[in-house]
């Protein structure tokens, strides 16, 4: 299995040698410390709102491996906000790891509402299948009360709140 997250905007990242080789001794693995704030050496793989997406294949010390590394840049007035995504995955596409990040993040907040809101966490039982069922029944009561509100709601996408819900239920 390949992972896919976000890694800090100091992390160790090492560029790759792609030149010639010496003929003799040890061939030479890194050409250098990656630095975020220089994009000449990224490549270009698209544009996403307004974001620039820039990617490269570069050696990450900390994971002893190479990565697929997408910069995420926005410019908001004269402030630059980055964001590096990566993946052990190095043939994925830069535009569909940024989309499986993002869907990452949708399914752990179906957690934290489920969690928080529903009482995942407060199953008591301790045969599998009532675990089972409890987490299924939480799960579904979380889906039926993000259905309702697709279903009520104007056209406009907006922020559901399942406290609020809870509330009326």
């Amino acid at each position: 299995l390949h992972q896919i997250g976000k890694l800090r905007h100091d992390a160790n990242l090492r560029w790759l040698y792609q030149g010639e080789q010496k003929p003799r001794g040890r061939k030479r693995r890194y050409d250098g410390k990656v630095h975020v704030e220089d994009v000449s050496r990224w490549s270009l793989a698209g544009n996403m709102n307004e974001t620039q997406v820039y990617t490269a294949i570069v050696n990450s010390a900390h994971f002893k491996r190479d990565l697929r590394v997408v910069s995420l840049v926005k410019r908001c007035g004269s402030k630059v906000k980055t964001a590096l995504l990566f993946s052990t995955d190095t043939s994925l596409d830069a535009m569909t790891l940024v989309t499986y990040y993002k869907t990452r993040f949708q399914i752990e907040f179906l957690f934290r509402d489920a969690k928080q809101f529903l009482g995942l966490n407060d199953c008591q039982a301790r045969k599998e299948k009532a675990l089972h069922f409890h987490f299924n029944a939480s799960m579904t009561a979380l889906n039926l009360l993000k259905l309702e509100d697709r279903q009520q709601q104007s056209g406009d996408r907006r922020v559901i709140s399942i406290a609020r819900w809870r509330t009326r239920k």
